[in-house]
């Protein structure tokens, strides 16, 4: 989460994604009026293996400096970098 600007405002819908496996942390949670809160960027080491997901990535996404960010920083984070 290293330099990603939060909060900030996505442009597509919010999935269902819980629940979680015990392993993961979520990394942002999203909301919707009238919704329940759910993660919309999480990690889950597996072993020795680092898992990235996000069900972020509307196109009006990548818009975003922040969203950018995140994607960046989880590409280099299962490299250790």
């Amino acid at each position: 989460m290293a330099g990603v600007q939060t909060p900030f405002t996505g442009q597509g819908s919010l999935y269902n994604t819980g629940p979680m496996a015990v392993s993961a942390r979520a990394l942002l949670l999203g909301e919707i009026a009238g919704h329940p809160v759910e993660p919309v960027a999480w990690v889950n080491p597996v072993g020795s293996s680092r898992v990235f997901c996000t069900s972020l990535g509307h196109p009006g996404d990548f818009d975003n400096t922040a969203f950018r960010r995140l994607l960046r920083n989880a590409v280099f984070w299962p490299m250790n970098r």
